[in-house]
Formats: C-alpha cells, structure tokens, sequence
C-alpha cells in the first residue's frame, strides 16, 4: 500500500502528500499550498472503507473525493447520521478503526456505587512529551520530590471525573494503575506532616531512608490577599500517591490509558499512541 501521495494543482505546484494530508486536501478540493484546484494525483487509484459496515470502494482520485464528500453510502442513510469514509492505510482510517473496535473502561465503572469521589486507581497524568517517552522507553522515570527531593514516581488518587485542575497542572495524558498494583511495587499515599512533627521527629533522628519519598510538609491555603506574594501552596487536592522508584508498565502492570478529550491522538506520533491504546486500553470518563 502506497504511504506517499504526488498531487499536481493548476498553479504547477507539485507536493509529496501523506495519505491522511491527500484526504485533507480531497475533503477540501484545493491543492494545500495555494488552495488552486487539484488536476493531477499519482498514483491514481485509492480505496475508501467505511469502519462502521465495512463497505468500501476502490476508484480513481475523483470518485473517491465524491465518496469522502457523501459518506458511506450503505450505513449512512439506514442510521440517518454521518458516516464518514476514511483511505484506508490514512491516520484517520486508523483512528476511526480505533474508535469503532475498541472496548473502553469507563472510570464511572471504577468508582464506588455511594461514593463518587472514590475508586481504587491512581494516575500519573504528564504532557504529551513524557507520555510518549514513558510508553516507548517502558518506564516511568522518578523526579526528585517532597521535602527531602528524593526520587520518586507521583500519582493522583482523584476520580478521573474530577481531575480536571490536576490536568491543568501536569498535562492532559495519563497512565492509570490499580492502586493493588501500586501498593505491590512499594507505592503509599503521600504524607503531610506539620513543621512542628518533622521537627520532633528530627530530634529523635530522623525519617529513613525508606519513608522519605513520602514526606511533604503540610501546606493550607494562606488567608493573604490575592496579590500577596507569599501565599502558601496546597497540595493537598492533589491526593497524591507515590513510589520511590522508577516504574516499570511491563512489571506494574497499568490499567489503561487517558487521553485528551476530543484529540487524543492528535501531534506527533499520533499513530504511535494508537499501537500503545491497543496494547493498554483505553479509561474514559463516561
């Protein structure tokens, strides 16, 4: 199957296309560089598929933009909604094959039927960068933390539907762990002690080794005015988990992935993160 698409438009530009940026410029008729009409396409013939049916359609390049521009022509009308057709061997192909076969856990599942606010899973949440690092090195990589600035993998044990200010903070893609899983490679809630606790415990010598990836200094929120510059920060919202270690997705096994919603997928290595969906799962809020 063809990955590269040459298309010729009126103006004589001449392009070097993915499949998913031909079907781009199909959908919209017009050459990407200059927006003149399209005259030119090698190779010539392609095939659509709808992922819903099944059905498809192998034709030459005009044809198959009528085709993305009407929908599946089986399952469209019979459900009275958009079908849309997608190259097979395009990212969008992929996605939506995806998106139709996949069995998803739903974190509604997960929680406690009298208690919304609680369910037995963690999550490390981190921006797209280190999550792809995370899935293609097979470890997630312990950052210095807490108050001794020990090494330490962190996680929220907020409910997915609420984590949407931790998300702000540390990125939108997550990996979620049974909080069993953790508990076996060494994980513990985090602990918050007051100054005045970490002091006496000082003077009977110390914290070891042991806990001290676990240590915070507990931290309300200040009653200072809000352009004060010496408000206090609180983590506690953050419920955090930890593990003082590296952690390994082939020896602790996660429960599944979270994605963005609406655009999980999208930015480099859109169809690397596809492969890591399947293998994982996939956690989604409803």
């Amino acid at each position: 199957m063809q990955d590269e698409v040459t298309v010729k438009c009126e103006k004589q530009h001449t392009l070097k296309l993915s499949l998913s940026e031909f079907e781009e410029a199909l959908e919209w008729d017009r050459c990407p560089k200059c927006g003149s009409k399209i005259l030119e396409v090698e190779p010539d013939t392609f095939e659509v598929e709808c992922v819903n049916c099944t059905w498809s359609e192998e034709n030459d390049w005009q044809t198959i933009s009528a085709c993305l521009d009407q929908g599946c022509p089986r399952c469209g009308p019979e459900l009275e909604c958009d079908s849309p057709l997608h190259i097979i061997g395009s990212f969008y192909h992929k996605v939506a094959q995806y998106d139709a076969c996949t069995n998803r856990i739903a974190a509604t599942s997960l929680q406690r039927t009298s208690r919304a606010d609680y369910w037995e899973v963690v999550i490390h949440f981190c921006e797209h960068k280190e999550f792809l690092s995370i899935l293609k090195s097979g470890k997630i990589h312990a950052c210095r933390t807490g108050l001794f600035g020990v090494p330490a993998v962190c996680f929220t044990e907020t409910p997915l539907l609420l984590c949407e200010e931790i998300r702000r903070t540390h990125g939108d893609f997550g990996i979620a762990f049974q909080k069993s899983e953790i508990i076996r490679s060494g994980g513990n809630p985090a602990v918050y002690l007051q100054d005045s606790l970490i002091e006496a415990q000082k003077q009977m010598g110390g914290f070891c080794d042991d806990i001290k990836p676990f240590i915070n200094i507990l931290r309300i929120p200040s009653t200072a005015p809000k352009w004060s510059r010496k408000k206090k920060v609180d983590f506690l919202h953050e419920r955090e988990w930890r593990v003082g270690d590296h952690v390994d997705p082939n020896t602790t096994k996660p429960l599944g992935l979270v994605f963005p919603e609406g655009k999980k997928f999208s930015g480099p290595y859109g169809s690397n993160l596809i492969e890591y969906a399947y293998k994982y799962d996939e956690i989604v809020e409803r």
